[in-house]
C-alpha cells in the first residue's frame, strides 16, 4: 500500500488486519507507524479488522478505531499526527 493511508495510524492497524504486509509511506511517518505495528500482533489486528468491515459507517469506523487507541493507551498517537 503506497500513499497517504499507510501514514495514518488508524488506517496502518486495518491494513495489517486486512493482510497487507508492505507499506510505503515518507519518512516523516515512518517511526511513528513502526511504533504503531509493534504494539498490536497480527491476531489483533486481524480481529479489529472483522470488526470494522462490519461497519458501514465511516464515522462509526472512525469512532470505533480512535476508541481502540484510547483504551489501548495509544491516544497521543492520534494526537501527535494531526
Amino acid at each position: 500500500i503506497c500513499g497517504e493511508m499507510a501514514s495514518d495510524p488508524l488506517a496502518v492497524l486495518l491494513l495489517l488486519g486486512m493482510g497487507f504486509s508492505t507499506l510505503s509511506l515518507n519518512a516523516r511517518s515512518l517511526s511513528r507507524v513502526k511504533w504503531m505495528i509493534r504494539q498490536f500482533d497480527y491476531s489483533h489486528a486481524k480481529s479489529i479488522a472483522v470488526d470494522v468491515l462490519k461497519m458501514g459507517d465511516p464515522i462509526e469506523i472512525s469512532e470505533y478505531m480512535s476508541n481502540l487507541l484510547e483504551s489501548s493507551g495509544l491516544g497521543g498517537l492520534i494526537r501527535a499526527g494531526n
